[in-house]
């Protein structure tokens, strides 16, 4: 054997040698790390099928506690989602998994959802769309308005998920829905702006509505958010929605736009004025974000979207508001031409004791569908034993309103008193 090569061999021999225990150590340490990866993902996936049984059962806020419980499981961890593709691909898995388990409540509990006044929202679709999806969407996207960060109310950036979705609001899937919401706004918008503004909430934010519910009044989520602003029960009490067997504030569009600003201005405020952190933290909670941002290291939606820090519905749900935003300031732009319902207008009385909606439809020879549209609140279809101011459409007799106001006067007999 030629010396040099001896030489070589011995070099390399003794290098193995030396790095074996290294070797060795690393087989370990990954050895671990599939371990803890595997008990992770087995933690995670007994919580989301205990939210399965819990769907099964129709019992939504168990469901709801489960799924959260699943997610997580995965984002307070301390193992980065993105340094192994098992637990990368699971996590994407999980969020689409639990979106498709959550729809499947509108096609298999129709009971549930006619005693709801089930109505989709926004939100569903948008939360289903994948990455691939968008990616599509991307290569779709023709030419555009350029649209300008200073034509926003807050500060933002406008990376090119935006543009993706001014495509899909435009061009794709979310076109109808983009139409029918434009149309139903004129009903709410301008009370709506009038209320943000007061509570020092940019206007631009009321079309967050517009992804949640689609500006519907009674539209009700799988995970049984409701109204127009999509209030979960908790967050509903939170900001002084009363929910009982009369009403459900949630549904009332007056006061469920004046908790949806205050919410929006209690998270703005807790995240230091950022809007986007806000909004985010609006779909996906603020506790949820809080880890959210503590697993990232850094306060920036955009840097948690792109390290895969939350969910895929709250990925789309906040460039899918600010593309609303963008369209509904220039919408002949975007060719977009829709007729906006008339502003919502009515007359308020007070109905001093317990009435139907059908007996005061009748005493105002009124539809009772009239008044319910105007009454969404009024969950069991008649007003509170403490009494209540409900809407009527303006112009109705001032007669007819007189017989609701008051309380009938009932005929008595007197008595003599005897003394003795």
């Amino acid at each position: 054997m030629h010396y040099k090569n001896f030489l070589v061999i011995i070099s390399l021999v003794f290098i193995f040698s030396f790095n074996q225990p290294n070797i060795k150590a690393q087989t370990n340490s990954n050895s671990i790390k599939e371990q803890e990866v595997s008990t992770l993902i087995k933690r995670a996936e007994l919580h989301y099928q205990q939210g399965v049984l819990a769907l099964s059962e129709n019992n939504f806020p168990l469901m709801r506690k489960e799924f959260d419980l699943a997610v997580d499981e995965l984002l307070i961890a301390g193992v980065d989602l993105h340094s192994d593709l098992q637990l990368q691909k699971y996590y994407h898995d999980l969020v689409d998994k639990i979106v498709q388990q959550q729809l499947t409540i509108r096609a298999s509990n129709t009971t549930a959802l006619s005693d709801q006044r089930f109505e989709g929202t926004p939100t569903n679709d948008i939360g289903r769309l994948t990455e691939v999806e968008l990616q599509e969407l991307a290569a779709k996207i023709a030419e555009q308005p350029k649209i300008k960060t200073e034509d926003f109310g807050f500060k933002t950036d406008l990376p090119p998920a935006v543009s993706q979705f001014i495509s899909y609001f435009t061009a794709g899937k979310g076109r109808k829905t983009l139409e029918i919401g434009f149309s139903r706004s004129g009903r709410y918008r301008q009370f709506a702006e009038a209320i943000f503004e007061r509570e020092g909430v940019p206007t631009d934010l009321i079309w967050l509505a517009q992804v949640e519910s689609c500006w519907q009044p009674v539209a009700t989520s799988p995970a049984a958010a409701r109204g127009i602003w999509q209030f979960i029960p908790s967050t509903g009490e939170r900001f002084g929605l009363r929910q009982n067997g009369w009403v459900d504030e949630r549904l009332d569009p007056e006061k469920s736009t004046v908790a949806a600003a205050r919410y929006l201005r209690f998270l703005a405020d807790r995240y230091a004025g950022d809007w986007l952190l806000a909004m985010a933290a609006y779909n996906m909670g603020e506790n949820g974000l809080d880890k959210a941002i503590n697993r990232c290291g850094y306060a920036d939606f955009w840097e948690l979207r792109q390290g895969g820090f939350i969910p895929q519905e709250t990925r789309n749900y906040v460039p899918a508001i600010l593309a609303v935003i963008a369209i509904a300031k220039q919408p002949d732009s975007y060719n977009i031409s829709v007729t906006p319902e008339n502003n919502w207008q009515f007359d308020k009385i007070a109905v001093l004791e317990p009435k139907t909606i059908s007996d005061i439809a009748s005493t105002l020879n009124i539809s009772t569908e009239v008044l319910n549209r105007l009454n969404p609140e009024l969950v069991s279809s008649q007003t509170p034993f403490a009494g209540y101011s409900i809407r009527i459409p303006k112009g109705v007799e001032t007669k007819r309103i007189a017989l609701l106001t008051n309380k009938e006067t009932k005929p008595y007999k007197t008595q003599n008193v005897v003394k003795k």
